[in-house]
Order: C-alpha cells, then sequence, then structure tokens
C-alpha cells in the first residue's frame, strides 16, 4: 500500500488506527503516524472516498486543509484559517527565537516569564487558605 501510495504522489499518510511494516516503510522514509503497530494484514472493505471531509482522531479535516506532521505529532490547519494562523506562528516563533538566544546569554526562563509576579498572583490562594481568610 505504501509504495501505491507513493506512485500517486502521497508525501505522508495519518492512520487513525494501527499499521504494519513500519521497518519497511521508514527504510523508504515514508512518513507514517499511526496508533500503533500490528502484524496481521488489515481487511480490505471498499475503496474508500476522495476530497470528501472526515473526522481523524476526533478532528474534522477537509479538502485544502493544510496537514503538517512530524515527529511530534499532527496539526491540522483549516484552509479558511490558514492565513490567520500563520501569522500567529511566525509570531510565536519570533518570541521562542528572542527568548532562545536571552537563555544562551545566561538568563533563566524564571526570570524571563517573571517567575516571582507568576507565583505571588497565581498561588495567592494557598496563602489566603493558611491564612484563613
Amino acid at each position: 500500500m505504501t509504495m501505491s501510495a507513493l506512485n500517486r504522489g502521497v508525501v505522508a499518510a495519518v492512520i487513525d488506527g494501527a499499521c504494519r511494516d513500519v521497518e519497511e516503510i521508514k527504510k523508504i522514509r515514508f512518513p507514517v503516524i499511526c496508533k500503533g503497530v500490528v502484524p496481521n494484514v488489515g481487511a480490505v472493505a471498499g475503496y474508500g472516498d476522495v476530497n470528501v471531509s472526515i473526522q481523524c482522531a476526533g478532528v474534522s479535516v477537509s479538502p485544502g486543509d493544510i496537514v503538517v506532521i512530524d515527529c511530534n505529532g499532527v496539526v491540522v490547519v483549516p484552509k479558511t484559517e490558514a492565513a490567520k494562523i500563520l501569522q500567529k506562528a511566525q509570531r510565536l516563533l519570533k518570541t521562542e527565537h528572542l527568548l532562545q538566544e536571552k537563555i544562551k546569554a545566561g538568563a533563566t526562563i524564571g526570570e524571563l516569564v517573571n517567575i516571582d509576579e507568576v507565583f505571588k498572583t497565581r498561588f495567592s490562594y494557598q496563602r489566603k487558605a493558611l491564612k484563613g481568610d
């Protein structure tokens, strides 16, 4: 099935179930994200449909959506939200790069997020509980 998918231009697979032949698939460097691995052949229950909306692991995926896969998992970006999400991702990446530079220069994460203030405001209920307020 992997070779057939490659022959048709498929560049990766997200399977809402298990797959097999994992070692062979790794050798040909075909990215697959699945819920597990099984040794047995799956039953062919039909050919399915192409270019229709589906649910995968509870997430809606529609034709034209952007599906990003890496070793951390899968993200589905709805086509209608792609430009807005790209802008947010670019801002986040810029912030992460700035933080990484500050950490390389010796700053701690606690300093960068002002952890003392976070603890004062977020955990004030604990002080109140101890005082009986």
